[in-house]
């Protein structure tokens, strides 16, 4: 049978065609010669076998056979292996007949274009065998496997374990293209040997997979049209999935490994039920593992490496768009970028890694041009010089979410913003932000120039070299708005491609030629050190801020840990710092000029911590904004041009030098500002040596120098330096304002009440006398500052805040208040009854022997307060049971006052006492004389003590416990006598208006009791029963340290107290009992008089407990056989000179059994 002409046209040279016109006018001596359906083992053929659907529809090629045609060859065939037409269907398996090696081999003949297998409407499916399928072509532009687009339907190549081999010149190991084309193998090796040779080249729609398969490309690129070779390329609309453990290896100069062109696309392990790990290795100079030119790519679990110099892991340009995920690139060369993307390219990729060990060499480039990078869970590390994490290049944007950059070499950037946008994430799969670590010199962790812009949200940037910075800013000269990127264009519309093509044409060339980008040659230079010396500018005011943010640090630490964390070198910065840090060894923050541009930051930091100096050259304003409970920790002296503290704490850190040599001025820092503070309701925490001061050399103190105005109100918090003595500032007895020591110094207007301490008041912790401060200025009732201590300027004319000694008078502070009288210095004599001021603290004190010894007494108490009229229950023949229990309720409010001068700090003292007594006896024996008692209870009471104090209000609270063993002996006679024992412990706060809870109450007593009385028969059933009582008490207090720093020694405080009285009671029978009401009156003295109370190094002598009289009426009511109830009402009145006045009334219910 014989077959049209125009059926060979796929594949046919004209020359061909022409012969095959004479040889069908010759007739059956010439026919056509078709392959048997079964090609059976053990085969040589030497002849293409031509499968037409038409003739031959199925075919089948069994193992053991060879196929390589050899001129001259049969009428109308070709030096094609095999070849399929037509919907022709062949399947080679090398497992059938005698399993063995298929082999497929053509060979380059003039005029007669060959492959080893050609494809046009047909199938292949090559079974999958040990032995495996080879293809080999052999001369130029023979190619393993050519399928051209036909217009009679699908072609489709599907199988395994295929061995593709190609040694011409510009012979592809696979060359499908049109829509029309598919191939899907696996297992499989392509190797291709010639000069501009391609394992994998397609265009026009074809769709080719390769899985777990090699693809090796060692031919020579060349020149002119059509040059190129490598591993696997595609363009004009084809597709490319590589899936598995493939591998693409090329080793010459100037191949691609993967290559997507003019809207082609390149997936890589898109199936994620396929395991495995795409490879792609380049060792030839300017051999690129991964090139994307307007074009797409899906890669995921793909490790790009290259060796040699300019050599780029994956290279994306013009209108492109690549996903993926997990891959992981490294670099061996000089300038071998990690990925260079730019264009207008959109590449999105999650978790991989970027390795470059080469100098000049990026891990990640982006632009130039509107390139968008999305890297999230990366890992960048760089090990060459002058080799930045990412490069983002001019109008590109970088969003780096998680992952970490590190660098370990010299000029080394972590992040270079030249021109482009690069913004620091947390990663959406685990929150967590983006960590930056350069180690080398002169190596930044971030640097921007060139309008470039960075912001981060929960990063950690450290740079850890000498010579280093955490973050360079470059600033633009000019700024107004927000930066933003322009919007990324879509791909491009591709042109009709050109159907059957013969398989010796050049393939067509792209129908969008993307041409490699120039690689950036603006290095970013190392920043010239500035003279740290500290410059003020008086008068010169920040100027108004223009546009946006043009940084912005969110949740991210910033660490230099032997520079600056933040240097703007000129330009205009707007930096918005958001619950971050900024810490920096050699300084937090550098304003300095960039080739006579001067910087002008405005810093907006919102709770968050500046750890470090902050420095601003002569040339340039720093405008530093503290809000919402920022702090800036200032470890050497800085200037600023504006300072507003907004709910924010400045705090001037203790350091080692502060603490070895509190007495040396270079110890201590300052923060000049040349023009404006705002304090909103600020705070500012100084070190000062509390010492006598006078002299500026005898002053040693951290120090606020504002050389403008200031305004709103700031707290000093003042932290005594270790050694501070507490001495007094005014000894010449006048208070005046050249004593004391200078905290704060505004050149401009200011009021009175600018600056103040926490609570009014500090103190030294070796003492426990007050400083406050003194405000002395224009208008001040102070009067004006003294000239000859004017630190930030000259003249009177300026506000001086200094602390100075406080006093007190009977009659309240010794310190006029605003408004006061304008004009000079005024000296303030310090009056004959007043005495220096204390802590509001050591009223509460002082007063705590007498208010606990007074709780005590309440305690003990008598035999009738707490258990009744106990010979009622004898006459009532009540008390035969074996024992009785009892409970009570009892207390009072006390004034007590002390015989302590006021200038010897003697405190009146109002208290409140309340407790509960439980109670009972174990043990109970008659005899004829008497009855004995012998029972155990406890109590618990709550204490409230509040002093008189000018000094200040302080209150103290205190639980009260206590455990009682008492003997009663009650005679026949009437008379008795009744002891008891004690143990007991509290433990309370005491707390001021000034610093709220200050310090604990906490310690021990004892007490013991012997109590007499003896009842007198009188006229009327009326009784005088006369009375007689001795208390000791011992009360042990803990030693603390209070929120002052004081050391609290209150010690042990004894006393013994007398009691003498007497009570008048009447008994009247009632059908229910007997009701015995009663008057009594005691006189209490107590024997011991005031000790001593030690606070830090001051020791003071306490009030005695003194001595009075108590007035009491009280009723006991016996109620049926077994149930008391009594009370009684007290009134103490003291007398004397020291004593306790009060009410104590006591409730009471006895049971007997």
């Amino acid at each position: 049978m014989t077959h049209a002409k125009h059926e060979r046209l796929p594949r046919r040279h004209p020359v061909a065609t022409a012969a095959s016109l004479v040889f069908l006018l010759a007739g059956a001596v010439h026919a056509q010669t078709y392959p048997l359906p079964e090609i059976v083992s053990g085969t040589t053929l030497t002849y293409e076998q031509y499968y037409d659907g038409n003739v031959v529809p199925v075919g089948v090629i069994q193992g053991g056979v060879t196929i390589h045609p050899v001129p001259p060859y049969p009428a109308q065939l070709g030096g094609a292996g095999i070849s399929v037409f037509r919907g022709a269907s062949v399947t080679i398996n090398p497992n059938l007949g005698v399993p063995g090696v298929v082999s497929v081999t053509s060979d380059y003949y003039a005029g007669a274009p060959n492959d080893a297998l050609y494809i046009a409407n047909g199938t292949v499916n090559i079974v999958a065998s040990q032995a495996g399928v080879l293809l080999t072509g052999v001369g130029e532009m023979v190619h393993g496997v050519y399928m051209p687009e036909s217009s009679q339907g699908n072609s489709v190549l599907t199988g395994a374990n295929v061995t593709i081999v190609t040694t011409g010149l510009k012979a592809d190991g696979m060359r499908p293209y049109g829509a029309t084309s598919t191939i899907n193998l696996s297992d499989t090796s392509i190797t291709v040997n010639g000069q501009d040779s391609w394992g994998v080249r397609s265009w026009g729609g074809s769709n080719i997979t390769l899985t777990n398969s090699t693809v090796t490309s060692k031919g020579a690129v060349g020149t002119g049209t059509g040059a190129g070779a490598g591993g696997v390329q595609v363009y004009n609309g084809s597709i490319a999935t590589i899936n598995g453990n493939s591998t693409i290896t090329t080793a010459v100069a100037g191949n691609l490994g993967l290559n997507a062109e003019s809207g082609g696309t390149l997936n890589t392990n898109a199936d994620p039920n396929t395991p495995g790990t795409v490879t792609v290795s380049t060792t030839g100079a300017g051999s690129h593992a991964v090139r994307i030119g307007t074009a797409n790519g899906n890669l995921n679990r793909l490790s790009l490496s290259t060796t040699q110099n300019s050599t780029y892991g994956l290279l994306v340009n013009g209108t492109s768009t690549v996903t993926g995920s997990q891959v992981a690139v490294n670099t061996q060369g000089t300038s071998a970028y990690g990925m260079w993307i730019s264009g207008s390219t959109t590449a999105t990729l999650n978790g991989g890694s970027i390795t470059t060990q080469g100098q000049t060499a990026y891990g990640l480039l982006a632009g130039s041009g509107a390139a968008t990078v999305n890297l999230s869970d990366f890992a960048i590390a760089t090990h060459g010089t002058q080799a930045y994490g990412i490069y983002g290049w001019t109008g590109s944007t970088t969003n780096f979410a998680g992952g970490s950059i590190t660098t370990d070499q010299a000029s080394t950037y972590g992040i270079f913003a030249n021109a482009g946008t690069v913004n620091l994430l947390r990663s959406s799969a685990t929150g967590a932000g983006t960590s930056i670590t350069t180690a080398g010199t002169n190596a930044y962790a971030v640097r921007i120039q060139n309008g470039g812009m960075f912001n981060a949200t929960g990063a950690t940037i450290r740079a850890t070299g000498a010579g280093t910075a955490a973050i360079v800013f470059d600033a633009p000269q000019t700024l107004s708005g927000v930066l933003t990127s322009a919007p990324t264009p879509g791909l491009p519309t591709l042109p009709a491609t050109t159907p059957l093509l013969l398989s010796t044409d050049p393939a067509p060339p792209f129908a969008i030629d993307t041409p490699v980008p120039t690689a950036p040659t603006d290095l970013g230079s190392d920043v010239p050190s500035p003279t740290l010396a500290a410059v003020s500018r008086a008068g010169i005011a920040a100027p108004p801020r223009a546009g946006g943010y043009n940084m912005t640090l969110q949740d991210t630490s910033v660490t230099s840990d032997n520079g600056v964390a933040l240097w703007i070198y000129g330009g205009i910065a707007n930096v918005n710092l958001t619950n971050s840090t900024l810490s920096g060894g050699g300084g937090a923050i550098n304003a300095s000029t960039r080739s006579g541009l001067g910087a002008t930051l405005n810093l907006d930091a919102s709770n968050s911590t500046i750890t470090g100096r902050i420095y601003t050259d002569t040339s340039s304003t720093s405008l530093v904004n503290l809000s919402n409970n920022s702090v800036w920790h200032v470890t050497a002296s800085s200037n600023v041009t504006e300072l507003n503290n907004t709910n924010s704490l400045i705090d001037f850190p203790v350091t080692a030098l502060l603490t070895s040599a509190p007495t040396s001025q270079g110890s201590y820092r300052n923060v000049t500002i040349g023009n404006g503070y705002v304090g909103g309701s600020g705070n500012v925490a100084l070190n000062t040596y509390l010492n006598a001061g006078g002299a500026l050399s005898n002053q040693y103190t951290d120090r606020l120098l504002i050389q403008g105005s200031a305004s709103g109100t700031t707290t000093l918090r003042i932290k005594p330096t270790t050694g501070s003595p507490g001495a007094l500032t005014s000894p010449s007895g006048v208070i005046n304002n050249s004593e004391g020591i200078s905290l704060v110094q505004v050149a401009g207007t200011s009021t009175f009440n600018a600056f103040n301490l926490p609570g009014g008041y500090v103190v030294a912790p070796n003492s426990p006398y007050e400083y406050r401060i003194y405000a002395y200025g224009p208008g001040s009732a102070h009067g004006t500052a003294d000239p000859t201590q004017n630190l930030v300027g000259t003249g009177a004319g300026y506000w001086d805040y200094r602390l100075q000694s406080a006093y007190v008078s009977p009659g309240g502070g010794v310190d006029p208040e605003e408004p006061g009288n304008p004009g000079g210095g005024v000296d303030v004599p310090v009056p004959p009854d007043a005495r220096r001021e204390v802590a509001p603290q050591v009223a509460s004190y002082l007063s705590a022997p007498a208010a606990f010894l007074q709780a005590g007494m309440t305690d003990i108490d008598s035999l009738h307060r707490r258990l009744g009229e106990v010979r009622d229950d004898r006459i009532l023949g009540r008390d035969r049971g074996p024992g009785e229990m009892f409970m009570r309720g009892y207390g009072g409010s006390f004034k007590y006052r002390s015989n302590q001068s006021f200038q010897a700090f003697g405190y009146d003292m109002n208290a409140d006492y309340g407790a509960i007594q439980i109670g009972g006896n174990l043990f109970k024996h008659f005899t004829d004389n008497g009855t004995w008692r012998f029972g155990a209870a406890g109590s618990m009471g709550w204490l409230h003590y509040e002093p008189n104090a000018i000094d200040g209000p302080s209150t103290t609270r205190a639980s009260v416990y206590r455990l009682y063993g008492y003997g009663t002996y009650q005679s026949q006679q009437g008379w008795y006598v009744d002891g008891i024992a004690s143990v007991g412990w509290f433990n309370g706060r005491t707390t001021t208006e000034a610093r709220g809870d200050v310090a604990p109450m906490r310690g021990n007593s004892y007490a013991a009791s012997i109590e007499a009385g003896y009842p007198l028969a009188l006229a009327y059933g009326m009784n005088l029963e006369p009375q007689l009582q001795f208390v000791g008490q011992h009360l042990g207090f803990d030693n603390v340290t209070d929120a002052d720093g004081l050391s609290v020694n209150i010690g042990s405080q004894n006393q013994f107290t007398g009691r003498l009285g007497v009570r008048l009671t009447r008994p009247f029978d009632v059908s229910t009992g007997r009701i015995t009401p009663y008057f009594g009156f005691d006189v209490i003295h107590a024997f011991v008089g005031g000790t001593s109370v030690q606070v830090s190094d001051a020791m003071f002598q306490t009030g005695k407990y003194g001595d009075s009289m108590m007035f009491s009426l009280g009723v006991n009511s016996v109620q049926g056989a077994s149930f008391s109830l009594y009370g009684r009402v007290s009134y103490q009145k003291s007398f004397g000179t020291a004593g306790m006045r009060g009410v104590l009334v006591n409730v009471g219910a006895k049971y007997t059994f």
